[in-house]
């Protein structure tokens, strides 16, 4: 897939490629030690958060593998971020890509669904370029994302990864 993270509009929100700017915001929404319960990981501080964004935006080093992210920005209370979500595309043996969703909303910010909006918008956008194959892994505890996988239209597998996690997966029409 040769597209760069564009950004993308949903209801509420926008939802804007991850630049190395966004992380002083995003310290703060992801500030909070509970939200890390079942993903794990502490609170990062600005400095780790920026240089974890810049990782990213570097990507992989691989022309199997692309790194997509964005931060998740209500658009409707004075662009306040909210979280983010992203997409860990690899190219498989059959030359097609499939996208790995990832989504966080800050404590404060979660149950008016915005994992489900923001991953929803994603998916249509990568299903415009080509992805046809979807999935995400997620802890047996984790309720909220197990609603969000299913309200994307995923169902578990059956299966679970090398950490333990529900495979949680989707095709494209």
């Amino acid at each position: 897939m040769d597209a760069s993270p564009e950004p993308i509009r949903s209801a509420r929100l926008t939802l804007e490629p991850l630049r190395v700017d966004h992380a002083e915001a995003m310290a703060g929404v992801l500030g909070d030690p509970e939200l890390y319960r079942y993903i794990g990981g502490i609170p990062p501080s600005v400095d780790a958060l920026a240089a974890r964004y810049r990782r990213q935006i570097n990507g992989p080093r691989t022309d199997q593998m692309r790194w997509f992210n964005w931060i998740m920005v209500n658009h409707e209370t004075g662009n306040t971020p909210v979280g983010f979500v992203q997409a860990t595309l690899e190219r498989g043996t059959d030359r097609y890509w499939s996208a790995h969703l990832a989504w966080v909303v800050g404590i404060n910010y979660q149950g008016h669904r915005f994992a489900s909006e923001a991953s929803a918008a994603v998916m249509a956008w990568l299903s415009e370029h080509g992805i046809v194959r979807f999935d995400a892994h997620i802890g047996k505890e984790n309720v909220a994302s197990i609603r969000t996988a299913a309200a994307l239209g995923m169902v578990w597998n059956g299966g679970l990864d090398s950490d333990g996690e529900q495979v949680w997966v989707r095709s494209a029409p």
